[in-house]
């Protein structure tokens, strides 16, 4: 399974990655959480350092953080990423670093909802200053005031700006998004989600396309991989890019030469019977 969640700031794409993530048992790669850590680990120069502070951030700076991510082993068995591509460049490289593991993307998911709505939650959206984990004032909220879930630690608004500020973040993502929403769309990847409901309903929607276009293959290479007694051989399906393609076993072995040699002997003790059996008879007949 190896899924892109696009969308909008405040569309959910990382909820939603999370969610989707832990239900399939795969690996969540989030741009932000790669940012964090490099940041946490004193990976980043003062300006990087700067330009993450004021939401900007150089391909230069994320790509190599993705693709060390892309190596760790946790991801052979299949990732939801989040967070990124955010541009045709992005989206090129990623399908880079994935051909030279023959891991391609399968889908693209798009998460689309009304400009106002998006800009609500983003002005809404909250993060945890310790673990980096995100909540929406709105939408989904940390159980307890001001307090992360996940490790306790503070929960504060992302950004200062208010709604003014998030609106105009929406408008840019849109003028960028269209190129590369029609990037997969032209390799038959993408596919559009009304993000417009709550997070539960959106789930819902998400496991519905995943279950119909990626489900199916993973049950049909797991039933292949038992098939063990076609010629003693197994029929392998490789899934690639979506697509499944199946390498058919070979012809089956011929018998041995001793065992051929044996039957070929058997014969000619019968006819040699049969021959002695019917010249008796004739002999009979004669004296008679």
């Amino acid at each position: 399974m190896r899924i892109a969640i696009l969308g909008a700031p405040g569309s959910g794409k990382g909820m939603q990655a999370k969610l989707l993530a832990a239900e399939r048992h795969v690996a969540h790669i989030s741009a932000n959480a790669l940012l964090r850590a490099a940041a946490a680990g004193g990976k980043l120069s003062r300006a990087d350092r700067e330009a993450l502070a004021e939401g900007r951030v150089e391909d230069e700076l994320l790509l190599p953080l993705l693709e060390a991510r892309l190596r760790e082993r946790d991801i052979k068995r299949g990732f939801i990423i989040s967070g990124l591509p955010r541009n045709i460049p992005q989206a090129q490289a990623l399908d880079a670093m994935l051909g030279t593991h023959a891991r391609a993307l399968q889908i693209a998911l798009h998460l689309g909802a009304d400009d106002e709505q998006l800009a609500r939650r983003l002005a809404g959206r909250m993060i945890c200053e310790d673990c980096g984990a995100t909540y929406s004032r709105e939408a989904a909220p940390p159980k307890k005031r001001g307090k992360c879930d996940d490790c306790g630690g503070k929960v504060a608004a992302e950004r200062r700006g208010g709604i003014k500020t998030a609106t105009a973040r929406v408008a840019a993502y849109n003028d960028e998004a269209a190129q590369l929403i029609a990037y997969y769309k032209a390799q038959h990847k993408l596919r559009s989600v009304d993000a417009n409901g709550g997070i539960e309903e959106i789930r819902e929607k998400i496991a519905g396309i995943v279950d119909l276009e990626i489900r199916p293959l993973q049950i049909k290479a797991l039933e292949t991989a038992g098939e063990t007694e076609t010629f003693d051989e197994e029929i392998h399906t490789v899934i690639a890019g979506g697509q499944i393609n199946r390498v058919e076993p070979h012809s089956p072995p011929k018998k041995p030469a001793k065992t051929r040699a044996r039957k070929k002997s058997v014969g000619k003790t019968v006819t040699k019977t049969v021959a002695k059996k019917t010249a008796a008879k004739t002999a009979a007949r004669k004296s008679s």
